[in-house]
């Protein structure tokens, strides 16, 4: 997946928290409308995932960790940013 050389790649320290954060609340948004979208039987279906090692997963679990992912990169950009942290609506 890359994520260290897409963290330096990408400048992620030198990004505007403000923006980061609108971009997060975004994809957040999409996300849930897409599992919201999907029925149970969606939900339950399985594949690789590939990390660290592959592994069967349904789409329930790459959904939930997506989320559990989403609230530990919050969670850098509220750290980073301190109390310079800007609103967002």
């Amino acid at each position: 997946m890359e994520r260290d050389e897409r963290a330096i790649r990408d400048a992620y320290n030198e990004q505007n928290p403000g923006t980061v954060l609108a971009d997060l609340a975004a994809a957040a948004d999409t996300l849930a409308d897409a599992v919201d979208a999907l029925s149970e039987a969606d939900l339950a279906r399985v594949g690789i995932y590939p990390w660290p090692q592959p592994q069967v997963r349904s789409l329930l679990w790459l959904a939930r960790h997506s989320v559990h992912e989403g609230e530990h990169h919050l969670l850098d950009v509220v750290r980073g940013a301190g109390s310079a942290l800007p609103a967002v609506d």
